[in-house]
């Protein structure tokens, strides 16, 4: 993006001493533009390296080609954006890459990025990342790290030929796990708006954000946001347009950036901050904003319109008036004289978003519109001595059904009441010689069936005989550590086929037998399954069957599992799983080092930088490594409940292997006696590290002594 620097002629009059201002490159300094630029830091992390990558496939001709984005999760807790463009050399990396405020794309606007601080912002998160750069079939490895002056650097770390093609990588570590859902979240809003959508692994939750478009202009569309908030859409990036900023506009155009209306801009029509997470409204970005909303209000009627004439039928151009016009939404307030010209379908004028319907024009037909309701139902009747005029509201979902039946209609309309609540039911029932057709021509794409059609319930005596089954629900009373599970509560019991089988449960009333024993709570067990993502209980309801239903679906040899069963089959093949062993062995040894020396809980971020300050190695850095790793892995919300599921079970995990971190940490503590301290307290890392180097030193000295 080309920066908007204006050049000005200064005429000096009497000028004494001149002397420019100067930048006193500090740590101070280089922390306000990595670190505290930035307002959400995760979030300019994924935007500015996923920009960056844009910029690069830009620049190789490759833009629709998409790139690679790595979410950090369990296993992997890193974040990582690879593209495909052209690289940099090493003369660049070290001339461009690591300084403040030097870029090649200032002269063009084809690129996003312009400003030279993109790049660093991952030292808003961390002190120190990874850069790879393959250029010219060399793929060159830097790290990039916050010095002991606070000021950051850059090294080569390794230069290897490669036969990939050219392109850059970042990567960084995740810090601590909890973070793993603010990439993911970050990404989803941040990605979502690209116009070629990267790759992302890592995470398989990870799912774009659709926006649905209501109508579409050139280069404007409204769009179905929960929230009236309006974006400038410039360079894959889109930035909020904040009302109270845009005070000076017409009240037109202030009307306008009140809606949910997405804005395409090309790239330089508007200035940003440097953090590039909103715009600077300075004068020429207000202006190109007016001039924008200035165009699209004249634009609108005309797009409306063409809106209305592309729906299918006149159903979809109710649905579609609703959501614009309906209550204040965001098309009276671009469209200001809507009322006085309104919108057509098919030369007739569309002023409400229901049917409305006067039935003295209808003589011999007869309506039941019954609205769906928890307890008991709602119904409006029309025709004959009913209501004069019909309304059908298209926002709510509805079925029209043609009574067709003289006995047995009632129960088809109770049960599909029960088995639908949230649906309205239309009956309409027709006299000889009424016309009929007619009527349904008034609802222009809605769909008539026949109360024939509706499914039949089941005989209640016959499922009496198998007895009622009461379903388990798989809601959460209270959320928090303490949140439990507990029976729906339903006043009926669900009549349920028992020859389709299911997941069942033994119950005594309402209190829960887990696998034939009181001593294990059912709604723990199940919690913790839940939470180890081996049952779902939205997916797979289970039911609570009394010894008595139990022994008759048995016997009828109908297809029910216990759920003790179940639950034990996946929690063996959990287990059973060569990464979630070595998670489970590695929260083992972590529990099994805890017990004895807590004070190691408390300063891992001491031990790490320990570890990295001594030598490649040394057993004190080696045992760093493997305590990361396994701290890293064991530490899921999943590998915790499938470690307390098995426990509730009985299932104990045993580890085989000779050497655990506990024997190693005793072999340092034999070495250096001073780590002993850490069973009960917290040593400074700068002490520990003058008392290793220190015995190290004693070691070296010894043998030498001997000798002499």
């Amino acid at each position: 993006m080309q920066s908007a620097v204006t050049i000005r002629e200064i005429e000096r009059y009497s000028v004494g001493v001149e002397k420019k201002f100067t930048i006193n490159a500090t740590g101070v300094a280089f922390k306000i533009l990595s670190s505290q630029l930035y307002r959400d830091k995760i979030e300019a992390i994924v935007r500015e390296l996923s920009t960056n990558a844009y910029d690069g496939h830009v620049a190789g001709g490759c833009t629709e080609k998409p790139f690679r984005v790595h979410l950090p999760n369990a296993l992997e807790p890193f974040f990582s954006v690879r593209d495909d463009g052209i690289g940099m050399s090493h003369a660049d990396m070290l001339d461009i890459y690591q300084t403040y405020f030097a870029s090649t794309k200032g002269h063009s606007n084809d690129y996003v990025g312009a400003l030279g601080l993109g790049c660093k912002s991952p030292f808003s998160y961390v002190d120190s990342f990874t850069v790879i750069s393959r250029f010219d079939g060399t793929a060159r490895t830097y790290a990039a790290f916050i010095d002991e002056n606070s000021e950051p650097a850059l090294t080569l770390m390794s230069e290897v030929p490669t036969a990939e093609c050219a392109g850059m990588e970042v990567k960084l570590p995740v810090k601590h796990h909890t973070d793993f859902a603010e990439f993911r979240h970050r990404a989803e809003k941040v990605l979502s708006w690209f116009s070629v959508r990267p790759v992302v692994v890592g995470c398989p939750e990870f799912a774009f954000k659709e926006t649905g478009k209501l109508v579409s202009g050139n280069g404007w569309y409204l769009a179905e946001l929960s929230t009236r908030n309006s974006y400038a859409l410039m360079g894959q990036v889109a930035y909020p347009v904040l009302p109270y900023s845009t005070s000076t506009m017409s009240p037109l155009a202030l009307r306008l950036y009140q809606t949910s209306i997405v804005i395409e801009f090309p790239i330089g029509a508007l200035d940003v901050t440097a953090g590039r997470e909103d715009l600077s409204y300075d004068k020429p970005t207000l202006a190109a904003l007016e001039a924008r909303a200035q165009a699209i209000i004249s634009e609108a009627p005309a797009v409306f319109q063409a809106a209305f004439d592309a729906c299918g039928s006149e159903l979809e151009a109710r649905k579609l008036y609703s959501k614009l016009f309906y209550g204040g939404t965001d098309g009276i307030r671009i469209w200001n004289d809507f009322e006085t010209v309104g919108v057509f379908y098919k030369g007739k004028k569309i002023t409400s978003g229901n049917f409305n319907v006067h039935m003295e024009g209808f003589p011999g037909i007869f309506v039941e519109d019954i609205r769906p309701g928890k307890r008991r139902r709602t119904c409006y009747k029309y025709g004959k001595n009913g209501i004069g005029l019909m309304s059908v509201n298209t926002t709510e979902k509805v079925i029209f059904v043609v009574n067709d039946m003289v006995y047995g209609s009632t129960v088809r309309i109770n049960h599909h009441r029960a088995s639908h609540p949230h649906v309205s039911l239309v009956v309409i029932t027709a006299d000889a010689g009424s016309d009929l057709d007619g009527f349904k021509a008034v609802f222009d794409g809605c769909e008539f069936g026949l109360v024939s059609d509706l499914q039949k319930p089941a005989s209640r005596r016959v499922a009496q005989k198998v007895m009622p089954v009461k379903l388990f629900s798989p809601s959460i009373c209270r959320i928090g550590a303490c949140s439990d599970l507990d029976w729906r509560d339903d006043d009926d019991d669900v009549m349920i086929d028992p020859s389709a089988g299911g997941i069942y449960l033994l119950r005594k009333d309402i209190n829960g037998v887990f696998d034939g024993s009181k001593d294990v709570k059912f709604y723990t067990v199940l919690r913790y399954a839940r939470q180890a993502g081996i049952l779902d209980l939205v997916k797979t309801p289970v039911y609570g069957l009394t010894k008595a239903a139990e022994r008759a679906f048995l016997a009828a040899g109908h297809p029910w599992r216990n759920v003790a069963d179940v639950v034990m089959e996946a929690a063996k093949k959990e287990m059973g799983d060569p990464k979630m062993q070595f998670a489970m062995a590695a929260q083992e040894e972590i529990l099994a080092l805890h017990a004895p020396c807590y004070g190691l809980l408390r300063c891992r971020d001491s031990l790490a930088q320990l570890a990295g300050c001594l030598s490649e190695g040394h057993p004190l850095r080696t045992f760093g490594i493997e305590y990361n790793i396994a701290w890293g892995k064991q530490n899921s919300e999943e590998v915790n409940s499938l470690a307390h599921l098995c426990k509730s079970l009985g299932m104990a995990f045993r580890r085989d292997k000779s050497e655990t971190l506990l024997s190693q940490w005793e072999s340092l503590e034999r070495s250096y006696p001073m780590l002993c301290s850490l069973r009960h307290s917290v040593v400074a890392v700068k002490h520990l590290s003058d008392y290793v180097c220190w015995v190290d030193e004693q070691q070296r000295h010894v043998p030498a002594v001997q000798a002499a």
